[in-house]
């Protein structure tokens, strides 16, 4: 008797939306581990093929602690050899509400990891109002199902070439994100929870 629960997390991401935050469609995000599955390198390389065909003015920031010493030097390194410096931020991490404010900021979250149990950060952005670009591996597509760009390779090219698929078709993006909203709502906190209580009263 198995049931499929997503998991609580908190509801702040649902709120953000109600003050409405000016975007400038240049702001890549990705919210997560820097670890290898992740393919932080990845969405580096991709960012930077973007940032230098597509967009000089893009900014890309990266959220999330470094697991592994040797791997948080190597995407220092990559940031340092092409001469990203400027144009890359990275945070160890921050608290919800500061966390709300960087995707109510954020025109895109682009995600290539390749082994996702669930994927929380892809719902904080769907319940903010901003659309995905990820790599359709693992949990990603049943996840996100038809609110984001779901691509099957980690070729930078083909990743920047969805991103600006994204951020210059305005009624493709304003899709994207009305698909995410309501998407959203299937994992909010309180309809969680409450699947929670209905299974496991089940046993009590």
């Amino acid at each position: 008797n198995v049931e499929v629960i997503p998991p609580v997390f908190s509801d702040t991401f649902y709120k953000a939306l109600s003050t409405p935050v000016v975007k400038d469609g240049k702001n890549w995000l990705f919210v997560g581990r820097a670890a290898p599955h992740k393919s932080t390198h990845k969405i580096i390389e991709a960012f930077d093929f973007y940032l230098r065909n597509c967009d000089p003015d893009a900014k890309l920031t990266l959220v999330g602690k470094c697991d592994v010493e040797l791997y948080g030097k190597k995407i220092e390194q990559l940031i340092n050899d092409r001469g990203l410096t400027e144009s890359v931020l990275m945070l160890n991490g921050c608290s919800d509400k500061e966390l709300a404010s960087i995707y109510a900021k954020s025109d895109v979250f682009v995600s290539l990891s390749e082994h996702e149990g669930f994927g929380v950060p892809l719902v904080e952005a769907m319940a903010s109002g901003i659309p995905i670009v990820a790599l359709r591996y693992a949990a990603v597509g049943e996840t996100v199902s038809s609110a984001g760009i779901l691509i099957d390779d980690l070729e930078p090219i083909n990743v920047a070439m969805a991103v600006k698929e994204v951020l210059d078709n305005t009624v493709f993006r304003d899709g994207l994100i009305d698909k995410g909203l309501v998407r959203a709502q299937q994992y909010h906190p309180e309809n969680t929870l409450k699947s929670y209580v209905d299974y496991l009263a089940e046993w009590y």
